[in-house]
């Protein structure tokens, strides 16, 4: 069986959840993550950081999953940004057309920072 782990830590202050991922992404871990995601997005945080420092392995059932989670993060007003992914996971997402429809960043602190930008243009439009 697969091992595979989440923890979050969430910026109030920031309105932003990072989810740290560790371990394989695939069809047994698929129920889990969207859980989680939608747990966080029910708490009122719809901007959310992957964080895949420790994420082993990633399936197509979890690409799907991502881009799901994209999807209704972006309906609620919120998005989904990923960072510190391994050079293995980032090729599959650059060979796929991932990297095209979701930030990825080499620092958490980055995608934070990017999400707080995003905000001040939006409330000072």
């Amino acid at each position: 069986m697969s091992k595979f782990y989440l923890e979050k830590k969430e910026f109030p202050e920031r309105e932003v959840a990072v989810i740290f991922v560790n371990g394989y992404l695939d069809s047994k871990a698929f129920d889990k993550f969207t859980d989680f995601i939608d747990e966080i997005a029910r708490g009122g945080i719809v901007r959310i950081v992957i964080n895949m420092k420790d994420l082993n392995y990633i399936s197509s059932a979890g690409l799907a999953t991502i881009l799901g989670e994209i999807k209704e993060l972006r309906e609620l007003g919120g998005d989904l940004k990923i960072c510190q992914m391994s050079p293995k996971i980032k090729n599959l997402f650059d060979m796929l057309g991932f990297s095209r429809l979701v930030q990825i960043f080499e620092k958490q602190e980055e995608a934070i920072n990017k999400f707080e930008e995003e905000k001040k243009k939006m409330d000072d439009y």
